[in-house]
Parts: structure tokens; C-alpha cells; sequence
């Protein structure tokens, strides 16, 4: 019941956005296949490094990967004349580009994240 708890309180994500959960207590993991891939992703993006477990008084942190072989690749300092479009291009030759954005971090720091 804690990790249906944690992934759904934690994580935010709604119990008829779940198509399976999984715990596998062997491997410290639970196994999480939601109905979309986009949320997926979001979720990896939002929460992968900022949740931990404490036990004994040790933090320990909990990492949120994706497991369909996924990369994301984030490129820094682009100019503002930059196309998503060209980045895409360039990084298919790579793989399938399955999605492409622009988010701001700071004012002068422009990020693009580029998931295969």
C-alpha cells in the first residue's frame, strides 16, 4: 500500500492513468506502465531525483527512470535562432526523435530536451 500511496500522492498521477503496478520487493523496485507514454515522460522529468526514502536516519534516493530505452538529451546555451525542427533532423540519423522542445531554466539559459 506505501508505493501505491507514493505514486499516486508523490507523483501525482491518477489511479485510471495506471495500466499496471508492479512491486518488486527483490529488486527494491516498484514497476509502474502508465496508459501514456507522454505522461510517463513528464513524470520522469518532474520527479526523477527529488524524492528520497529514509531509514535507520539515512536518506537514500529513490530514482524514477523510464524503461522503454529512452534517452533524454538536453543541449545548453542554444541561440534563439535555433529550430526545434533542425535539432530533430539532426538527431534522427540517431534514432527515432519522439519528441522535441524548448523550456527556459533561467532568463539568459535556454535548454532544449530531445527524448529518442
Amino acid at each position: 500500500m506505501e508505493a501505491t500511496t507514493f505514486v499516486m500522492a508523490k507523483l501525482g498521477i491518477g489511479a485510471g492513468d495506471i495500466s499496471c503496478l508492479r512491486m518488486k520487493p527483490a529488486v527494491s523496485a516498484i514497476f509502474v506502465q502508465l496508459k501514456e507514454a507522454s505522461l510517463a515522460l513528464r513524470t520522469v522529468e518532474q520527479n526523477d531525483g527529488k524524492h528520497s526514502h529514509e531509514c535507520d536516519g539515512e536518506q537514500f534516493p529513490i530514482t524514477i527512470s523510464m524503461v522503454d530505452n529512452s534517452v533524454v538529451v538536453k543541449l545548453h546555451d542554444l541561440t534563439s535562432d535555433t529550430a526545434d525542427g533542425m535539432i530533430a533532423d539532426f538527431f534522427a540519423r540517431f534514432g527515432e526523435v519522439r519528441d522535441c522542445g524548448r523550456s527556459l531554466i533561467r532568463a539568459q539559459d535556454c535548454r532544449m530536451d530531445i527524448v529518442m
